[in-house]
């Protein structure tokens, strides 16, 4: 899952499959040759027909990337189980991003880089987010993150936030709006992935019919 923004070329309109490529297994760009890496070709992308990019201020901004071929799980490629009504996420509860953003000093990362970020209740993130920002808190959304000078950046856009629970990892949030250029002071706003679980689930169901017909 990703955000729709980066499958919707503006409004209404998707990139080329063959514009999408999903590799699985890496966690820094130069050290590549000693991993064994997976490159899926992406066969089909799903967005919800009510996502209309800026229109309607990104909310419902996700995506389902559908792969081609199997996916071989290793220590460097594992699940996230969807969210549900017992592991909804609340208020400052620690969570855990990641993303191949720029980092402090503007630059690239070579790195997977990840980072421990709060939930935070919505009244104190619409009295500190970044005032661009506001427009997005809605009921599809979520805010996290800080205010000291730890933020998402540039390239991070889609990354998923993760909470704990029972031992196993949950998608909770998929980055969709973050401050630009970085803004270390304020919050950002993550989808809220339990809204879309049952979505989600009957595209699983589909593909997997699909597949069982042929």
């Amino acid at each position: 899952m990703v955000q729709g923004w980066r499958q919707a070329n503006g409004p209404g309109r998707l990139l080329s499959l063959s514009e999408i490529q999903i590799t699985l297994g890496s966690f820094n760009v130069e050290e590549h040759w000693y991993l064994t890496l997976l490159s899926l070709q992406v066969t089909r992308i799903y967005l919800l027909p009510v996502y209309r990019h800026k229109i309607n201020k990104y909310n419902s901004n996700i995506a389902v990337l559908i792969l081609k071929g199997q996916v071989t799980l290793s220590t460097n490629v594992l699940p996230a189980c969807l969210p549900d009504n017992d592991t909804v996420v609340h208020p400052y509860i620690m969570s855990i991003v990641s993303g191949w953003g720029l980092n402090e000093n503007q630059e690239t990362s070579q790195g997977l880089n990840y980072m421990k970020v709060p939930i935070i209740d919505v009244m104190k993130c619409l009295k500190t987010i970044d005032k661009e920002l506001e427009q997005y808190v809605s009921y599809t959304t979520f805010c996290a993150g800080y205010v000291n000078g730890t933020a998402v950046c540039n390239e991070d856009g889609g990354g998923g936030l993760l909470t704990q629970h029972d031992g196993k990892w949950v998608l909770q949030g998929v980055l969709s709006r973050f401050s630009r250029p970085c803004q270390h002071s304020s919050y950002s706003v993550y989808t809220k992935v339990v809204l879309y679980t049952y979505w989600i689930k009957l595209i699983v169901d589909f593909e997997n019919s699909k597949v069982i017909d042929t």
